[in-house]
């Protein structure tokens, strides 16, 4: 497994998609479309009917289920960060900015990850969502600790 994808226009040769339902959209109506494009499987959930071809697993949760993965194929991230969410209604992006000052007096590496994007050590780049997916979060916590970050300051989404 490459990557793990939940959006199948994304998937490339090698990766594993994961069909989540969402509000709009069943995961499953796009299944065949990740096989053709190359996805090693497809995990799914417990009652949805298997693709035409291809390998498939069935889980409970498959949200969760890609959360773990995408943490595994990017190395456990998190393990070498100390993380730090921060919900609610208003300020969490004052609030993540306020502990990104507060880390750097401290004399630690802070990033900022929320929605003016992501705030790393020497550099920053956008995001598409507040809270992104599993596989993008990891991605940015990755970058976070590649670029030295040793604190992440992050907003969470209520509905995440």
């Amino acid at each position: 497994m490459k990557r793990v994808r939940l959006d199948s226009r994304a998937v490339e040769p090698g990766d594993l998609f994961v069909a989540v339902r969402g509000g709009q959209f069943d995961g499953m109506k796009f299944a065949n479309e990740a096989l053709a494009r190359g996805a090693t499987g497809v995990v799914a959930d417990v009652d949805a009917q298997p693709p035409a071809t291809g390998a498939w697993l069935v889980a409970e949760r498959p949200r969760q289920v890609a959360a773990l993965l995408a943490a595994r194929a990017f190395g456990d991230p998190s393990h070498r960060l100390d993380v730090i969410g921060v919900t609610g209604t208003n300020g969490k992006t004052t609030t993540t900015f306020l502990l990104r000052s507060i880390f750097a007096a401290a004399g630690r590496r802070p990033a900022v990850l929320g929605t003016l994007g992501a705030f790393l050590p020497g550099r920053e780049h956008p995001q598409e969502r507040t809270t992104p997916e599993a596989p993008e979060l990891q991605a940015s916590l990755l970058a976070a600790a590649e670029a030295g970050a040793d604190v992440v300051a992050m907003e969470v989404s209520s509905h995440a």
